[in-house]
């Protein structure tokens, strides 16, 4: 479909990213004029956390390629515990503090990406070979068979023809 959940999800991201952006701004602008540390620091955290909450892109990649992984057979790393020090050095996964929702990191998202492509090139060549080896020697029989067939149709038609 054109217009999925993720082009849908993208969509708003962008626009909440933009409404965020014009929001906060003028208000870092005016404090960097007036070199007010305290409004400064203020303003930009607070933008930093509105645009943090804003993940909904980033969570349906995350599932879709697990589901697409799965589905494979393909293992997929284990998210680290949530009270565990290493959370926030794990690897794999990136964990949004601000909203608590847990998503693949580039790296690892790339890692899974060529593992599913080489997944799904040896599932076709799999399928494939099954056609080359079983289908097209029997449509060869079939053919073989229809062509013995219209021979044979033609012989009786020709000796009635007489």
């Amino acid at each position: 479909m054109i217009f999925d959940d993720l082009w849908r999800a993208e969509w708003r991201a962008a626009r909440a990213h933009k409404r965020i952006r014009d929001k906060y701004d003028p208000l870092i602008e005016a404090a960097q004029k007036e070199k007010n540390e305290r409004d400064y620091h203020s303003a930009v955290s607070e933008m930093m956390f509105e645009l943090d909450l804003n993940d909904e892109p980033e969570l349906i990649r995350t599932e879709r390629l697990l589901r697409r992984a799965r589905r494979l057979g393909i293992p997929v790393p284990p998210k680290p515990a949530f009270d565990s020090p290493e959370r926030d050095n794990d690897q794999n996964w990136v964990f949004n503090q601000s909203n608590g929702n847990w998503f693949l990191s580039d790296a690892k998202e790339l890692e899974l990406r060529q593992q599913i492509r080489k997944e799904e090139a040896d599932s076709f060549d799999h399928r494939w070979r099954y056609v080359t080896r079983v289908i097209v020697p029997i449509s060869g029989l079939i053919i073989g068979i229809l062509g013995m067939i219209m021979g044979f149709l033609s012989l009786i038609h020709s000796l009635r023809a007489r």
